[in-house]
């Protein structure tokens, strides 16, 4: 391990602080089986304050994996809990046996509890090379994940993350500068990397928080160059922020067509994790990685369930690098998730399943 890189691990943990709730029962009634763990961590610059985590390890570990989930906004004061339990990941853990990170944003980081994906700190340099730069998000993320991994004896280097909305959008952060950190993503409802940059530029939105707030919106609802980076400077950015540490990302996407965030999101997002993967591999961009297309359209498993749009993009040896799901007349919600929990449509194939299953081919 580096010099650095111990320096780093060693302030998580001095950081770091746990409280362990073990085989009792949600705020709802609802027991779980395993340990219910509640963690804070704090930066050593403290200009984020305290970052916020949850734990869920099941009864008998037998997965040294780790899983990340990232949740979304405007969820209610328990977002990770309600995360994890509206996608069924619970139960995913205590039948496979993994141990799942669940960072929980802070009011006072976003009154919405939104991960702050579109702030210029948080997608413009790597903090493990920068740790006495003002924090920024994915920083915090990573130092959860190496304190969190140290204390129960996991795999740092077969992690994989799960985001939905502004949590899918964090993790495309995440998969950009730290690629060699992650083994695979599931990305549900999110955006390209940069997409809010050209705000970065405008004065604006430095000296007035309601015109920075619509000229955001304005981003989300049009996913296109006028409003948001190019996909093309996406990519050069991101080689930028990762730097020698390049790698080429696999993930799969996840969108609805009724999305208020409109689908072309995920189109953007593929086509920028295409060309950033042909740069990641070689530093160039020069077709080097070269991909099969496969689109097929395959309808719901039952009446009145969702049909929806697979595009897979394979590598040589036939292996799905990239694949997109797009979920037709579903809005912005997890496919296949528990609605008893907001933005979730049970009527969607499994977003959870074929993750796991994405993850499962992919080492986890």
């Amino acid at each position: 391990m580096s010099g650095l890189k111990s320096f780093l691990l060693s302030l998580a943990l001095a950081c770091a602080a746990t409280t362990s709730f073990a085989e009792g029962t949600f705020a709802d009634g609802t027991p779980y089986k395993g340990s219910w763990i509640k963690g804070q961590i704090t930066h050593p610059s403290m200009l984020l304050g305290v970052g916020q985590y949850f734990v869920y390890k099941p009864k008998v570990v037998k997965r040294k994996s780790v899983m990340v989930m990232l949740h979304g906004c405007a969820y209610s004061s328990t977002p990770a809990e309600d995360f994890a339990r509206s996608t069924g990941m619970i139960e995913q853990a205590d039948k496979d046996g993994f141990v799942i990170i669940l960072p929980q944003q802070t009011e006072k980081m976003n009154t919405g509890r939104c991960w702050n994906w579109f702030l210029t700190p948080n997608y413009s340099y790597r903090a493990d090379l920068f740790p006495l730069l003002p924090a920024n998000e994915p920083g915090l993320v990573l130092q959860m994940i190496d304190a969190v991994s140290v204390l129960n004896n996991l795999d740092t280097k077969r992690v994989y993350v799960m985001g939905m909305s502004a949590g899918g959008s964090m993790a495309v952060n995440l998969a950009s500068c730290y690629p060699e950190r992650f083994k695979a993503f599931g990305i549900h409802s999110g955006n390209q990397y940069r997409a809010a940059a050209p705000l970065a530029f405008k004065l604006e939105n430095y000296t007035d928080v309601k015109t920075f707030q619509k000229n955001l919106i304005e981003v989300i609802l049009h996913p296109d160059d006028e409003h948001m980076d190019t996909v093309q400077n996406s990519s050069d950015m991101a080689l930028l922020c990762a730097g020698a540490s390049a790698r080429p990302i696999k993930a799969v996407l996840f969108h609805g067509t009724k999305d208020p965030m409109p689908a072309g999101h995920s189109d953007r997002l593929l086509e920028q994790l295409k060309l950033t993967n042909d740069l990641f591999d070689n530093g160039r961009q020069d077709s080097s990685t070269k991909y099969t297309q496969k689109i097929t359209q395959l309808n719901g498993s039952e009446p009145g369930k969702y049909d929806y749009q697979v595009t897979e993009l394979k590598d040589k040896k036939g292996e799905a690098i990239l694949t997109q799901y797009i979920i037709k007349e579903m809005g912005h919600a997890w496919s296949g998730g528990d609605n008893r929990w907001q933005f979730n449509d049970p009527e969607g194939p499994s977003a959870t399943n074929i993750m796991m299953d994405f993850f499962k081919k992919n080492g986890f």
